[in-house]
Parts: structure tokens; sequence; C-alpha cells
């Protein structure tokens, strides 16, 4: 239904029109939840741990993932789910309303770490369904990642040296604790490639900047 209706909008008006219809729902679905996700927030006017702020990007809320998640064949209960550059917790949120056995977002500004929390404890939840939601203030090339299958979501979130550390990082954890792991990446300038090169990768699908990966065991 919902996937319908934005592909419905998209075939009555301009791309214009379309960001500004987008725009006013977000802010209406922070409204609605009791958050704030959706003003951008310059890496400028920042404060991060670690090195990495030049390699780092703004805050720029991503659309829907409800959509992607939906269209993933897994038992949702065996699998957590990390957004890396996880923000103000936009995506945390709506994974949170599938039944993950944990969602976890890696953010290294302590500003968008503390209103990712806040809107964690604040929102008022309608369908949520995972009981372990949480954002983990870190640089992501030091972040573990759960020794359990794992969905992992990339959008926008940094520039190419972090991206191929982290990728490396998770192809030393998938040959440490073999397992499932899904990969989502999706944004304008997400360089693919660099997830492309994991070993044993597999395309599930590719929808304009979307692109859902399997990392076979």
């Amino acid at each position: 239904m919902e996937r319908n209706l934005r592909s419905l909008v998209k075939s009555i008006f301009s791309e214009k029109t379309c960001r500004s219809i987008g725009s006013t729902y977000w802010r209406l679905w922070d409204l609605w939840h009791g958050v704030e996700t959706s003003r951008l927030a310059e890496i400028s006017s920042l404060s991060v741990v670690g090195d990495n702020r030049a390699n780092g990007s703004r805050y720029e809320p991503s659309g829907s993932i409800r959509p992607l998640l939906e269209g993933l064949q897994i038992d949702f209960r065996q699998y957590g789910f990390v957004d890396y550059g996880s923000g103000k917790g936009r995506v945390l949120l709506e994974a949170s309303e599938f039944p993950f056995s944990l969602v976890e977002g890696v953010e290294f500004s302590p500003q968008l770490h503390e209103i990712a929390t806040r809107n964690i404890r604040k929102c008022r939840w309608k369908r949520k369904r995972c009981a372990s939601v949480k954002s983990v203030l870190a640089d992501a090339t030091e972040f573990a990642l759960p020794a359990i299958p794992l969905v992992l979501f990339f959008f926008n979130p940094f520039r190419g040296p972090v991206l191929s550390a982290v990728v490396s990082n998770i192809r030393e954890s998938a040959a440490v604790h073999p397992r499932d792991i899904v990969i989502i990446a999706a944004g304008s300038w997400m360089p693919q490639e660099r997830i492309d090169a994991i070993p044993n990768l597999k395309m599930l699908s590719k929808q304009g900047y979307r692109t859902v990966y399997r990392l076979i065991p």
C-alpha cells in the first residue's frame, strides 16, 4: 500500500514537487511520533569522536527503509540490524517496527547520538516490535559487529577510506563468525564499488540508488 502510494505520487508530480511532498511527510511523521529527525546538520557544525571527520558527511535523513526490509526473505527474529552513520536515528525507529533481535546505530557525532538517544526514548511507538534499540557513539572503523546474522544499512555515511576500513571489518567478522549478512547500500554518492569488492557477495536487487546484497557464508 505504502509503496504503491509513493509510485503514484512519483507518476503524477515533478521530482521537485515529490521532494517537497516527501519533506512535508517526514516533518509530519516526526510530529506524530514526538521526535526530530528531519533537520539537516552540517559536519562542520558537529564535534566527532575519532580522527575521521574529513571522511564524514552531513546528516541528511534517508527515505523510508520499510519497503527494503519488507522485501527481505529472512526470519527477522534471528537477525540484528545495524545502521552505519545513524545520525538522529530515523532508520533505527523504522527498523524497530520489525522483530529484529536487536537494532543498533553507529554514530560518531556526540550531538547526533544524543538526539538519537532522546528520539528512541521519547518516540511514541506505534508498531515497535524490537525490544533492544540503541544508538552507539563510536567511530565506525572501531565498531565490532554482533556475531549473529545481520542486516547492515549504509546511506551515504562516510567517504572512501572509512568505508574501506568498515568493509574490511565486515569481511574479517564474517570470516571469524560465518553467518548470513545482508547489506543495503543506499544514496546517490555511496561508493558501492568498495562493497562490490567483498568476496562471496551476491546482489539481490537494485532500484535506483538502493542496492541489496547478501554475503554468502
